[in-house]
């Protein structure tokens, strides 16, 4: 009778799996026994486990070894390993449009996921101003940036200003700037960020993606684009660069909004490599083409020249 590994797991059994898996190497076997390992908080283990049989799984299941192997990365926190997991796996034969697909939007993952992962909760002052004016790395001051509510960020705002004037990190100082806006700092801070000096006051900020005239935007892009790969693929592009550009408006004329639609829509073509007449998109929207191209190149450049984290 065949193992009901599915089963096992939905009832938690998760040490059963593993009795059962034990020594086993068809890849149906090692699926579930890498979904439990990773279910007991043992992660590294179900690592090198995927990493051992990595190629065998591939051959099996290929979108299912991919979400596996970066679901593993991002579990552990392991983001550099997961850009250069991403190079080995473009350099794999082509199987369908859908692997391709996963593939061609795997920095995009990555990227959102350094910036959603778990993060520790905000200790004392006196620690909160050591991490966040000598970390050992961005990746630190940002674990505790992440999790500071209003009240947290009013009453280290002194520390925050000066992470604004200090840190070489964009990111920091982009997540530092997020917080006293939201939490409506009506103090001035002097920042510089992408060649910039601002002076400003928080509270007069709007964050990037509140902003009404960048909502309505999104909801555009959406009606716009009916396939969903394509669609995601152009928000998190746009969100990316929203959040790069900030404090700086993201639609600063009328005319930019149809002007962005085109752009992160080409933009998600050349992600997913689908075919697309953008000079002939162009002109239906009414813009210049030549126009279009120039500030699709602005994008690309603020895009690729956008911070990594390195943990």
């Amino acid at each position: 009778m065949a193992i009901d590994y599915a089963e096992m797991m939905a009832k938690g059994q998760y040490q059963a799996v593993l009795e059962e898996s034990e020594g086993k190497t068809k890849p149906n076997d090692l699926f579930y026994r890498i979904a439990a390992l990773l279910a007991l908080n043992r992660g590294k283990e179900a690592m090198t486990l995927c990493l051992r049989y990595r190629e065998s799984l591939y051959q099996a299941n290929p979108l299912l070894t991919l979400k596996t192997n970066f679901e593993l990365r991002f579990a552990l926190g392991e983001f550099d390993e997961a850009y250069a997991d991403a190079e080995i796996f473009a350099n794999y034969p082509y199987v369908s449009q859908e692997v391709e697909e996963y593939l061609r939007s795997l920095s995009l993952r990555i990227r959102s996921a350094e910036r959603a992962s778990l993060r520790p909760s905000v200790s004392s002052p006196e620690e909160v101003e050591a991490k966040l004016l000598h970390p050992k790395d961005p990746y630190e001051a940002l674990s505790y940036l992440a999790n500071f509510q209003d009240a947290d960020t009013l009453c280290h705002a002194s520390t925050l200003s000066k992470v604004l004037a200090t840190s070489p990190s964009n990111l920091v100082k982009t997540y530092a700037l997020l917080l006293l806006s939201k939490a409506k700092y009506g103090e001035g801070v002097t920042f510089s960020k992408n060649g910039k000096t601002y002076h400003l006051i928080p509270k007069d900020l709007i964050p990037p993606y509140e902003e009404v005239a960048y909502r309505q935007f999104l909801s555009r892009l959406d009606r716009q684009l009916k396939d969903p790969s394509l669609s995601s693929v152009a928000h998190d592009l746009a969100n990316n660069y929203c959040f790069e550009l900030f404090p700086e408006p993201f639609l600063r004329e009328k005319n930019d909004e149809t002007l962005y639609l085109w752009v992160f829509e080409s933009l998600a073509h050349d992600y997913l490599r689908s075919p697309w007449n953008e000079e002939k998109e162009a002109l239906l929207l009414g813009l210049s083409y030549d126009e279009a191209k120039k500030r699709k190149a602005q994008v690309e450049t603020v895009l690729n020249q956008a911070e990594r984290l390195k943990v």
